[in-house]
């Protein structure tokens, strides 16, 4: 396959893909994908979920001219368990199905290599590790200037330390118990302040949470463009990301590549793979104040997040030498295209 000859992105004339699309939407995206498929004689294809029609259409039509299918997905064992009924029956039928039909997977980490296994049952498909990854190099190329002028513009005291949210507003990040921690700690932690970089719904809710006593200490940013939250990274000093379940979580990739260390829940795809337990972070179990508060209490404890900060390279460089996505996709490539 000469990939010189192909466009670096394509665009079809149907290509708003969504569960609610007709039939006929999706037989005729599908049907213009397959097109463009056969006129360039493409051998392999990466395909980003399998959970709407037109996808399905896609690999059923693969299945049936030769063309590998390598199904890439987000999606992570944890919470599977709420999946019950005919909604599970219905899941694993539709994966099982698309197991039988697929070359090979392509999940995040460990955690969707379970997904694919728990739903799948026995298969022998192979699997490339192949992750959501930042731009690591704009990140490490944050310098002290950028930093500096980012903590002038939101009235930061360099003096102090600063935990750190970076997300979305919403409930299942479980904002509020972020705050509701660091008000259990905010005297036995004096020097400590809490940043909420983000917007959302909830945006009034906690900002009402927040006692008088604590307005100083506890600052909400707002929405940050991408210069803006790499130099919030390093005028922090520890990520707080304690959500009710996420799929991945890149923020996690860029606070270590920052070198930050990271409190997370273990119901986080990025946080089993890039924290090391005691080493450059802690994993705690979600939708627990208490295990979040002793957490922040531990990490902050003296020299603590200094000390677990400067391992976090090394663990980035561990989880990179064996998954690495471009490579996922040219070792694919040299086996299937």
């Amino acid at each position: 396959m000469d990939l010189s000859q192909i466009p670096r992105t394509v665009y079809f004339e149907q290509e708003s893909l969504h569960h609610s699309n007709s039939f006929i939407q999706c037989w005729k995206l599908s049907g213009q994908i397959v097109q463009y498929l056969k006129t360039r004689n493409i051998k392999m294809v990466v395909l980003n979920g399998y959970g709407d029609l037109c996808r399905m259409m896609i690999i059923q039509w693969a299945k049936k001219h030769d063309v590998h299918i390598l199904l890439r997905g987000d999606s992570n064992i944890h919470g599977q368990d709420k999946i019950t009924g005919i909604r599970r029956m219905v899941k694993r039928m539709t994966l099982r199905w698309v197991a039988k039909r697929i070359t090979a997977l392509m999940p995040m980490g460990r955690c969707g290599q379970a997904f694919f296994d728990h739903w799948m049952g026995k298969h022998n498909l192979p699997s490339f590790i192949c992750p959501y990854e930042p731009n690591y190099s704009q990140i490490r190329t944050c310098g002290p200037r950028s930093c500096s002028s980012f903590m002038q513009e939101k009235h930061f005291d360099a003096h102090r330390r600063h935990f750190l949210f970076c997300g979305r507003l919403i409930d299942i990040k479980n904002v509020d118990l972020i705050i509701s921690a660091f008000e259990r700690i905010c005297r036995m932690r004096p020097n400590w302040d809490l940043l909420i970089a983000g917007t959302g719904p909830l945006e009034g809710k906690l900002k009402a949470m927040v006692s008088a006593e604590l307005q100083d200490r506890i600052k909400f940013l707002g929405f940050l463009q991408f210069d803006q939250t790499i130099a919030c990274y390093c005028a922090s000093h520890v990520l707080v990301h304690p959500p009710s379940y996420e799929p991945w979580a890149l923020v996690i990739n860029e606070a270590v590549a920052a070198g930050l260390p990271v409190i997370a829940t273990d119901v986080v795809g990025a946080a089993n793979e890039l924290i090391e337990p005691g080493i450059n972070g802690l994993l705690i179990k979600p939708n627990d104040v208490d295990a979040l508060t002793d957490a922040m209490l531990q990490i902050s404890d003296g020299d603590t997040a200094k000390q677990m900060g400067s391992k976090t390279h090394e663990v980035l460089q561990r989880w990179q030498a064996k998954a690495d996505p471009v490579m996922a996709i040219v070792n694919a490539a040299n086996q299937y295209a």
